[in-house]
């Protein structure tokens, strides 16, 4: 069976549709969309006046392959504000690879939000409270217009986000800073244009901490995008204008999966034999990344650049379940969510199914990753990301279907659970030998502790050739901490501590063989 990747793909959406406002023509704009060289896909950005109201339009196409499997994933979103900026409502339409979501709402003159979500076939609607000064395209691009962008000029803003409404509450805080004027390349044409940065602040589920990306951007004397650079891992997404027909030119063949791996320094010994393993990391990035510690992984500071990460297995403690305590962080983990749907009729029937007769948690959460284990049963890169509804009707995905279908299983039983993204070791990954891929997995608190579920290698599960990357609610926007760490360390040194003799026989641990 293939090695699972993580649901970073999805995050291609994300980071694109979170970048900078800029000015639209009433005429469509198009752009060519690059990752590494390699065209992908196109964007194609409107701007139209209907008597007091102003309509923008983006819409984003892409496609890559991970080994053998294409993956089409596209997204449109329209923002609806007064001729001032005021926002009036919005819709995000988002397809990841033939499972659509739809967020749509209306925004009263008193702030009020009334927020539609149809995802997974079924239809939600919830009474939210528009953030206050949270601008969208319109009102960013007037705010730009009346700032000016030269060098120099600094200011932050806050951009109304529909597809982190759970995540950030709709909010990133995004700080613009103007620039000099550059000859920049569009595809063999030289021009003049005005460069800036924009950074957006995007905070990190469960971690306390706050992710941040920045983005170059080459405008014209209108403020109309002429390039645009992401940063990507250690690639970049470049956004490049164009004509239509350069635009919606067929994308070229990427494999995304080449971009979501870290080499490991030497061959890992059968992990099911294995009680711990430290990390030596070399941090490549100036700035330094975020990976996190928590019950299964230590992470410390050994020099200016470098970390020791050691990652050891928690057994699960005796415990009983549904939780009934006051912590408010695990009561968050126990609560529906848009991609969690816990509360779902069908969700709440399988996790039933799945637990049984079963009394202690640690039991009972070890059945559910059993149980999707073997519920999964077209396991493949066909699909971008679906929620667990999603996956409960489809049967199919890869890592973060199995995360998140787990994590809403455990939460429907009383379970407090939550999705991990980080890497896993593999012998052989597209093509790669002894390298750490890109993947999903849960956690669920258990007497005290949070316990690894990785569905996708039940019965071993979790084991210490899993590193923890970032955490969060099984949102597509949780994974962005997967970004900026991927190609900003490698991997020095191992060092590996096995099981003694006696424990070896019962180890439940990841066992480093392709799953």
């Amino acid at each position: 069976m293939k090695k699972r990747s993580t649901g970073g793909l999805f995050i291609l959406c994300v980071l694109l549709l979170s970048g900078p406002a800029a000015a639209a023509a009433e005429e469509p704009r198009y752009m060519a969309i690059f990752l590494d060289g390699k065209k992908v896909g196109h964007s194609i950005r409107s701007r139209s006046v209907l008597r007091d109201r102003v309509i923008t339009t983006e819409e984003m196409t892409f496609t890559v392959y991970r080994g053998a499997q294409a993956t089409s994933m596209d997204a449109k979103e329209t923002n609806i504000e007064t001729v001032d900026g005021k926002p009036l409502g919005f819709e995000i339409i988002q397809n990841t690879g033939g499972t659509e979501q739809k967020r749509s709402g209306v925004i009263g003159p008193d702030g009020t939000m009334e927020v539609t979500l149809i995802m997974g076939g079924t239809q939600q609607t919830i009474q939210l409270q528009y953030p206050a000064g949270a601008l969208m395209a319109e009102g960013l691009r007037r705010l730009q217009k009346a700032k000016g962008l030269d060098t120099g000029v600094e200011f932050e803003a806050l951009a109304f986000r529909p597809d982190m409404l759970e995540t950030t509450g709709g909010t990133i805080t995004i700080q613009i800073k103007g620039g000099p004027r550059r000859e920049i390349d569009l595809l063999g044409r030289k021009v003049e244009a005005l460069e800036t940065t924009t950074t957006m602040r995007i905070p990190i589920p469960f971690q306390d901490q706050v992710q941040e990306i920045t983005t170059t951007n080459y405008c014209d004397a209108d403020l109309e995008p002429l390039k645009i650079l992401v940063p990507f891992g250690d690639k970049t997404l470049e956004l490049i204008a164009c004509e239509k027909e350069l635009a919606l030119r067929p994308a070229d063949i990427f494999d995304f999966l080449s971009m979501m791996t870290v080499a490991c320094p030497t061959a890992l010994p059968p992990l099911d034999g294995v009680a711990a393993i430290t990390y030596e990391l070399a941090l490549l990035a100036p700035e330094g990344i975020s990976i996190p510690s928590d019950d299964n992984q230590t992470v410390r500071k050994t020099a200016e650049n470098r970390l020791l990460v050691t990652v050891r297995p928690v057994s699960a403690n005796t415990a009983t379940f549904p939780y009934k305590g006051a912590d408010p962080n695990l009561l968050d983990a126990l609560k529906p969510t848009e991609y969690l749907q816990s509360d779902a009729p069908r969700i709440i029937n399988m996790a039933k199914t799945a637990v049984g007769a079963a009394t202690d948690a640690g039991k009972a959460a070890r059945q559910i990753e059993a149980f999707v284990k073997g519920y999964i049963k077209t396991r493949d890169f066909s699909v971008g990301y679906a929620s667990a509804l999603e996956v409960a009707e489809s049967r199919q995905g890869d890592c973060s279907e199995h995360a998140v279908l787990t994590a809403a299983m455990c939460r429907a039983v009383g379970i407090p659970a939550r999705v991990v993204s980080g890497l896993i070791y593999a012998e052989n990954l597209a093509g790669q030998k002894n390298v750490f891929g890109g993947h999903a997995w849960a956690e669920a608190w258990v007497g005290g502790v949070w316990i690894g579920l990785d569905a996708t290698r039940s019965p071993q599960g979790y084991g210490p050739g899993h590193i923890t990357l970032s955490r969060g609610n099984g949102n597509p926007a949780d994974f962005l901490n997967l970004v900026n760490v991927l190609g900003g360390f490698r991997i020095d040194k191992v060092t590996v501590q096995p099981l003694p003799p006696a424990a070896e026989k019962t180890n439940s641990g990841g066992n480093g063989k392709k799953s």
